[in-house]
């Protein structure tokens, strides 16, 4: 299965809400998650409340679930009939709940950080899927096969790339350490020293070394710093010379 990372890890790693391509594959992996779980003979332990700490993308490019028992805040993401007091569903549908748990949960991705009077950047095609999932009324939710055949229409359609490749690449990128200045500085030395190719494959990503614009910004600073050192010089030798005059002139006074 891999190594797993939450949603909202995600989210804080990348300092930004997602991109639309993202959420699709995110939707797509989770609708198919939900669905061999609601197929599955077993009771499960699923709980009816899907969020940002509860929705799991793995290195292997999969999405799971974590089981009830939380102690996050799951308010924003409940669906309104289990907050009703007086619910006139006696036996609301669990996966009704879960599409909207799930709805609201991706809305809070492409929200993330977004400032209140700047909106939120969507196609129509996402936004009505979203809104729809986010129904307040039960009936007038898609079920889980509606929204899954919604997605694969879309995926097709617009040539996107696999779910399991974007979610991946999600996901490493949470784990994965950042390269440090002075070890991209040593590579970068040995990369023009050994005529290494100039770009290397390091922790999954490209890292371009730029070593000749590297040394002519500290050739220039090196260049100025001599300049001043020249200028001071000489200033120091005039204001010597014109207080050797002036101590003349008083002595001879």
């Amino acid at each position: 299965m891999g190594t797993f990372v939450t949603l909202a890890e995600v989210l804080e790693a990348k300092e930004a809400p997602l991109g639309e391509d993202e959420v699709w594959a995110i939707l797509l992996g989770a609708v198919e998650a939900l669905m061999d779980y609601f197929c599955s003979p077993g009771p499960g332990s699923l709980c009816s409340t899907v969020t940002p700490g509860s929705v799991l993308l793995s290195t292997a490019g999969n999405i799971a679930f974590k089981s009830c028992g939380r102690s996050e805040d799951v308010s924003s993401f409940t669906p309104p009939e289990m907050v009703q007091a007086d619910n006139p569903t006696p036996s609301p549908s669990k996966e009704k709940m879960v599409v909207f748990s799930l709805g609201m949960t991706l809305y809070w991705t492409v929200d993330y950080r977004i400032p209140q009077n700047q909106p939120v950047q969507l196609s129509d095609r996402l936004n009505s899927l979203l809104l729809s999932m986010c129904e307040d009324m039960v009936n007038w939710r898609p079920d889980l096969q509606s929204v899954l055949e919604a997605c694969e229409r879309h995926h097709r359609n617009a040539l996107l790339p696999h779910p399991e490749k974007v979610i991946r690449q999600l996901t490493e990128d949470v784990l994965q350490e950042p390269v440090g200045p002075y070890l991209s500085l040593f590579l970068s030395f040995l990369s023009h020293v050994w005529n290494l190719p100039k770009t290397i494959w390091l922790n999954g990503k490209h890292l371009h070394f730029l070593f000749w614009s590297r040394l002519h910004v500290l050739v220039s600073l090196l260049l100025l710093r001599w300049t001043k050192c020249l200028a001071t010089l000489h200033l120091s030798r005039t204001a010597v010379k014109w207080l050797g005059i002036n101590s003349g002139v008083r002595n001879f006074r």
